[in-house]
């Protein structure tokens, strides 16, 4: 009996679920992470990797009027830093508008996060063997109100893909980023297999969210169809 562990790139399998029409709570996990297990596997647990904490930058006043200057009034920003009295009234009357929609901003990306974290949760107590492996940070640009993106969560993914090459079989990846590529050597130079779930829009099949070079490394591609997912893994 092999072991195997399935390690799940969130953000990767948003987009690539989004790509196709779907979010995580139309899917039937239990169904469809069992269909990626071969015949003679033992499937341990599926690692679902997820950000920890938003991370973003503390605004206020001070801090505004001095970005709107430097955005909109660049030909005066050396008179108005150097002398803020002759900061005109204007600006400082833009900035308090603007911090208080960058607030509210703020605390509805705080509140969508928490909701989120109730679904993942959820997701746990649903299914056997799923943990939320929670790590790294969403950065958000406070002064452009703007989602950066994730940072550190693919980390500490290839961390654990190497860690448990040390102790199963197989390892199955749910991402097509190309940046576990190095991970995927480690694992396959200690001889265990790796398979990578591509998901598939349409017909004839196509994947925006899968690096080319990444589907060269795998041992196998498990493919999803769209098709399939309509017809057996929806709720």
């Amino acid at each position: 009996m092999k072991k195997v562990v399935i390690l799940i790139d969130g953000q990767n399998l948003f987009y690539s679920l989004k790509n196709l029409g779907f979010n995580e709570s139309q899917i039937k996990w239990g169904g469809l992470l069992t269909s990626f297990i071969e015949s003679g596997d033992e499937l341990v647990r599926t690692y679902w990797f997820r950000p920890n904490k938003l991370h973003y930058t503390q605004v206020n006043e001070y801090k505004l009027i001095n970005f709107i200057i430097n955005r909109d009034h660049r030909q005066n920003k050396t008179r108005y830093l150097e002398d803020r009295t002759t900061i005109p009234l204007t600006i400082i009357d833009q900035a308090k508008t603007e911090l208080a929609s960058i607030e509210s901003w703020l605390k509805e990306k705080e509140n969508l996060f928490q909701k989120q974290e109730l679904k993942y949760e959820q997701l746990c107590i649903d299914y056997d063997n799923v943990q939320i492996v929670k790590s790294g940070f969403v950065k958000l640009n406070s002064f452009r109100k703007e989602w950066v993106g994730e940072k550190g969560v693919d980390v500490s993914l290839a961390v654990k893909m190497i860690e448990f090459s040390e102790r199963c079989d197989k390892i199955i990846l749910v991402s097509g980023d190309y940046d576990y590529a190095e991970a995927i050597n480690y694992v396959k130079a200690k001889f265990k297999t790796i398979h990578i779930v591509k998901f598939n829009k349409g017909y004839p099949p196509k994947n925006k969210n899968m690096s080319r070079s990444l589907t060269a490394l795998a041992d196998k591609i498990i493919n999803v169809y769209e098709s399939d997912l309509r017809a057996t893994y929806l709720k």
